[in-house]
């Protein structure tokens, strides 16, 4: 009997770390992902470089896979200008202290406005979290 009032104990112990670690991840990818659109605005290649794994990849809808180099390019090259990025929903699951998931809507304003559906893996290395791959795909209104 004391063995399971331990195990009991252990596990509620283990199951709030868990769930306080989430809540500061949630608010360490909220903090990332402001800092990149602020980048992305900015055209703040630098930025973009530490904040984007080496593994990156973002899927279009289309299928096209681009890599971080390819991707930060296309982000800094000036060929499309994004005034705002609105988020209409977004959802952060954690997995561990060092894995999260992003989902959500986000409208863009610029030469070419759009609302994306869209996922993100972020992967935190050395105590920094990053983007690991992204994918996103235009809703039709």
């Amino acid at each position: 009997m004391k063995y399971l009032a331990v195990c009991i104990v252990f596990i509620a112990l283990a199951a709030g770390a868990a769930f306080a670690n989430g809540g500061r991840s949630e608010t360490e990818i909220k903090k990332l992902r402001t800092e990149i659109v602020k980048a992305i605005k900015e055209k703040n290649k630098k930025l973009l470089e530490s904040r984007i794994a080496e593994e990156f990849t973002h899927t279009h809808a289309s299928g096209k896979v681009d890599d971080k180099k390819t991707r930060i390019d296309y982000l800094v090259s000036g060929e499309e200008t994004i005034d705002s990025l609105t988020p209409e929903t977004i959802s952060i699951r954690s997995f561990g202290k060092d894995l999260a998931i992003a989902q959500g809507r986000t409208k863009t304003s610029g030469t070419s406005p759009k609302t994306f559906q869209w996922t993100v893996v972020y992967r935190k290395s050395s105590g920094v979290w990053q983007m690991l791959l992204s994918q996103a795909s235009p809703v039709v209104e």
